[in-house]
């Protein structure tokens, strides 16, 4: 009688996790995250510290060395352009912001001087205000500075920088400009405004152009012919 030999059990065979990789990528993300906000870069350098950390002790379980090390790289440089960079971009937006509104305090003080002189020419010459600028210099009752905007690229434009709308009097509407910046100046944003009233203020191109639309149909209106707009060399 043959003997039948035992059944050997049949061992299914292993499924082994693949090792992770995450933590690794993770790093790798915020380090390149890092260029735009600092705290990014950051939590790269910690997360590609704690992601080599763990696969040098559990290669079998966490992977992504490549990314880990690309990570940290990557954060420690965004880190560091972000330190010495940031700051400098901050300082200059400060900087342009509070020049502007310098030099917008200035133009506005230039407008109110061009003013005064109209207004001291005009009481010695029957209320008519002088035929250009100029005028005013020549007279003593201007400086030659105050023609200049400060905001204008060549600060020694020869006859200066405004816009002088000329033949008006001390009787105009004071609704009507009188002087006026170009455009350029506030980067199209605006244009600082003398009116024939004494008021002086910054306003949008829509209602620069509005205002100019009154004073040309106004006087013609009243005087049969357009204005005489006298324009700065870079209006020309």
């Amino acid at each position: 009688m043959s003997v039948v030999p035992p059944i050997q059990p049949v061992e299914s065979p292993r499924h082994y996790a693949k090792p992770r990789q995450q933590l690794a990528i993770l790093a790798f993300v915020f380090g390149l995250a890092g260029f735009c906000c600092p705290p990014f870069a950051i939590s790269g350098i910690v997360l590609a510290a704690v992601a080599l950390t763990r696969i040098s002790h559990r290669p079998d379980e966490f992977s992504g060395k490549g990314f880990a090390v690309a990570g940290l790289a990557i954060s420690c440089v965004s880190l560091i352009v972000s330190i010495l960079v940031l700051p400098g971009m901050i300082m200059t937006l400060f900087f342009s912001r509070a020049r502007s509104v310098v030099d917008g305090s200035v133009d506005q003080a230039h407008l109110r001087a061009i003013r005064g002189a109209c207004t001291a020419y005009a009481s010695e010459n029957d209320g008519v205000y002088p035929p250009a600028l100029q005028t005013l210099v020549r007279h003593g009752l201007l400086t030659a500075d105050e023609l200049q905007c400060p905001l204008e690229f060549d600060s020694t434009t020869p006859g200066g920088d405004y816009y002088y709308v000329a033949g008006l009097t001390t009787d105009a509407d004071p609704r009507w400009p009188l002087a006026w910046t170009h455009l350029e100046y506030y980067a199209s944003e605006g244009s600082m405004i003398l009116f024939a009233g004494g008021k002086v203020e910054f306003v949008e191109p829509e209602q620069l152009a509005a205002a100019i639309a009154l004073l040309k149909k106004g006087f013609e209106s009243a005087n049969g012919a357009p204005p005489t707009i006298v324009a700065p060399p870079i209006g020309r």
